[in-house]
């Protein structure tokens, strides 16, 4: 259910940490409460966070598609297959290290009127990523402008159907909103102002040059770039990665004649993995900071 709803709650906000934190909140408490250890709970929601992001509509394939001049729809469909397998994986693993370990979840199923009257309190919320993917590619509305689309249907939902969603809370969401998206503005300035740097002293062409003259097979050039984006993503954040390394990768890529939006779901894959792999691993400092249980403790049901 931790997972499953991950998944869910990421395809709306198409953020690996606000998954993680959203519903580790909600989750951990309610599996603490039935004996799950807590260094088995933290791990796994962050390990469900970090697949958001490949999970559309998201981040990562929004940014890539943007820079190599790709279909940012095509990438969404491309990206939810890996999304959905992760996932799956992680579903069975959980599923079998809680059988193991005696964890239960309600004594009790869920009455069918429960499950019903639920499934209606949760239908229009469930539909924003339906909502959302299907006007892209439908090409009612760009991948840009579906951001806009998501924050008027949510404010709707919120406000009029739920009623949860106050006029007195919409300034505080608006600093909210304001303070994490300069973080993020901060950080790719950052990292753009690092890719001029190298593309001035003509990194990316010696790194193409050396890898060109070592490789000329497109597999074994795939599998280097897998390599090099998974160390890097233990160390990078997944949006200043893909700022450098999209510029770096992409002519090599193309001369080798790797399709882009297989590439582009490589990268996204790969980078994502370094949300919840230390000594970066944010997401793992997220469901850690709610668990309260250090990174270390973590490790054993992470690996």
């Amino acid at each position: 259910v931790s997972i499953l709803a991950c998944r869910f709650f990421a395809a709306i906000t198409g953020s690996a940490i606000a998954a993680t934190a959203a519903i580790g909140g909600i989750m951990i408490p309610i599996m603490r409460e039935k004996n799950y250890e807590d260094t088995f709970s933290a791990p796994l929601i962050a390990c469900g966070g970090s697949i958001g992001p490949n999970i559309p509509p998201s981040i990562p394939p929004l940014l890539y598609g943007t820079m190599a001049g790709v279909s940012v729809g095509n990438l969404f469909i491309g990206v939810f297959i890996p999304g959905f397998i992760m996932g799956l994986g992680l579903t069975f693993y959980s599923y079998s290290v809680g059988k193991k370990r005696l964890y239960v979840g309600r004594e009790t199923k869920a009455s069918r009127d429960e499950r019903i009257r639920t499934g209606k309190d949760a239908l229009l919320a469930l539909i924003m990523p339906i909502i959302i993917i299907g006007g892209i590619l439908s090409g009612i509305f760009t991948a840009t402008e579906s951001g806009a689309i998501a924050c008027a249907y949510a404010i709707i939902i919120g406000g009029f159907v739920y009623r949860e969603l106050k006029p007195s809370k919409m300034f505080d969401l608006f600093v909210d909103c304001a303070k994490s998206t300069g973080q993020v503005l901060i950080v790719v300035s950052c990292a753009s102002l690092f890719t001029w740097v190298i593309t001035v002293a003509q990194v990316p062409q010696t790194v193409s040059a050396l890898l060109s003259s070592t490789v000329s097979n497109k597999y074994v050039l795939l599998m280097i770039i897998n390599v090099i984006l998974l160390i890097a993503g233990t160390f990078i954040d997944t949006t200043s990665a893909l700022v450098i390394f999209t510029p770096l990768f992409l002519p090599l890529v193309k001369a080798m004649g790797i399709d882009l939006i297989h590439f582009g779901l490589v990268m996204a894959v790969n980078l994502t993995i370094g949300m919840c792999t230390p000594p970066l691993g944010v997401c793992l400092f997220v469901s850690g900071s709610i668990a309260k249980v250090s990174l270390k403790d973590q490790m054993r049901d992470l690996l």
